[in-house]
């Protein structure tokens, strides 16, 4: 089993360096770090990422990377809403992302961008349709101009946070799912126009598994997969220092090493990342914890083009 798992690792990791090779030549562009996958106080999550600014995120991108250019995506939830914390406790948290929040984190980016290059991004929870609060899987979305439609059905009947300035809540009854969470369609269907996305941590995160993308989740987003019009690019194959492209679970062989392997197969060519997944306290995963390498030229570093990142290798630990 071992030598099965250090073989695959391998013949992955002569893979990357070989697309790396073709992908773009080395003279003409320069090696940059994406982390694509942070989250800051606008995700608002209780007290874990209440008060991490963007400053704190830059400082330690910069810290982490010294010396290499670094662009970090700050994927900020949808939504919060949780009726317990990994399964372990009850705890309720209902909170949801708003335009207003949006517009917050967008002129703190442009307040920034002197010392710091972030891009707007989001992590988008699924569902589906009869489900209720249920999460079929999550999705990094990236080249946005806008947030992501709230991703529950209307009507919101959302509630001013006492504790949050600024921020909304869901109402109670999203305990009794009303309102469910939009399918997995709905949401590929009204992404912004020029918006991609990756499959977030697709084996889930945490020690419950919970966020994982489900056999629905597959199977309802394969047709927007690959190809030159997919709305889905790739996915995250290191996440938060965790390697989702493991052939083998335990026994079992892993989804993302499967669903990966069946769209290749298919002719389909599915981008792989890595992302940090990091929310700041020391027991989250830190930056720097998996990452992706670019190889971009000059204007993509310091121009406009870096709002549609595109990356030409997968994610190194």
């Amino acid at each position: 089993m071992r030598f099965r798992r250090y073989l695959g690792s391998l013949v992955l990791l002569l893979c990357i360096t070989l697309s790396m090779l073709v992908a773009a030549p080395a003279e003409a562009y320069q090696p940059v770090i994406f982390d694509g996958h942070v989250h800051s106080e606008y995700s608002r999550e209780g007290n874990f990422t209440r008060d991490r600014t963007l400053e704190d995120i830059g400082a330690d991108l910069h810290a982490t990377f010294l010396g290499i250019p670094v662009v970090g995506c700050l994927t900020d939830h949808s939504d919060v809403v949780t009726k317990r914390l990994w399964g372990i406790y009850p705890l309720k948290w209902r909170y949801v992302l708003t335009p207003e929040l949006w517009t917050a984190r967008q002129d703190d980016i442009g307040r920034l961008s002197t010392q710091y290059t972030f891009l707007p991004g989001e992590e988008v929870t699924f569902g589906r349709t009869g489900d209720g609060l249920e999460e079929h899987g999550h999705l990094l979305v990236y080249g946005l101009n806008e947030m992501v439609s709230i991703p529950f059905e209307e009507p919101l009947d959302l509630e001013p946070d006492p504790n949050q300035p600024g921020a909304w809540l869901l109402p109670e009854s999203v305990w009794e799912g009303n309102p469910p969470r939009k399918d997995v369609r709905s949401i590929l269907n009204t992404l912004p126009y020029g918006a991609t996305g990756y499959i977030a941590h697709p084996n889930g995160s945490g020690p419950s598994r919970q966020d994982q993308w489900t056999d629905y989740a597959w199977a309802a987003s394969d047709r927007y997969i690959g190809g030159k019009n997919g709305l889905i690019k790739g996915m995250e194959i290191l996440s938060a220092g965790g390697d989702h492209t493991v052939q083998y679970i335990g026994l079992q062989k892993s989804s993302a090493w499967s669903q990966w392997e069946s769209k290749l197969a298919s002719g389909r060519n599915m981008f792989v990342i890595g992302g940090s997944d990091s929310h700041g306290p020391a027991f989250y995963p830190q930056i720097g914890s998996s990452f992706t390498y670019l190889l971009l030229d000059d204007n993509e570093i310091h121009g406009t083009k870096t709002t549609s990142l595109i990356p030409y290798a997968a994610a190194m630990p």
